[in-house]
């Protein structure tokens, strides 16, 4: 429809025994970064407000979609979890061409207290189960499962 305007967006997928999320955007960057975002927010739903003690820039090639999303995914959770740190803000910029995927993610992050650690649920890994990408008609769409 004219006029329609796609939201950003994630939402909680169930599972049988892990967890998930499917991240929906207009560009291919915006899912990345919704992607990202719903992760995060299985870790830890109604976070505090966290101020920003650092920033990592990643930049990640591979040969299709799922895999870079895979990996930008599996990188962000390897910071938290050796870092224990939350992020504060993104920028994610995605994109495809002759030479494969790649992605840019520019991420503030905050340092976790205690407190918030020990409210904070467990994601032990991105899996490759049921993790897909694809458009659909003027959106992408990105599933992904988590072992919890």
């Amino acid at each position: 429809m004219a006029g329609d305007v796609t939201k950003e967006s994630f939402e909680e997928l169930s599972h049988t025994a892990d967890t998930g999320i499917r991240a929906r955007s207009a560009s291919l960057s915006g899912v990345f970064e919704q992607s990202a975002r719903g992760m995060f927010a299985l870790i830890l739903p109604d976070p505090p407000l966290i101020e920003s003690t650092g920033r990592q820039t990643l930049s990640i090639e591979a040969p299709s979609g799922e895999e870079l999303l895979h990996a930008l995914l599996s990188e962000l959770l390897f910071l938290h979890a050796v870092l224990r740190v939350l992020p504060v803000t993104y920028a994610v910029s995605a994109y495809s061409d002759v030479y494969g995927w790649h992605c840019t993610a520019d991420i503030a992050y905050g340092d976790m207290t205690s407190a918030v650690q020990a409210q904070a649920t467990e994601i032990k890994a991105v899996t490759w189960h049921g993790l897909t990408l694809r458009m659909d008609e003027s959106e992408w769409i990105a599933e992904v499962i988590f072992d919890t």
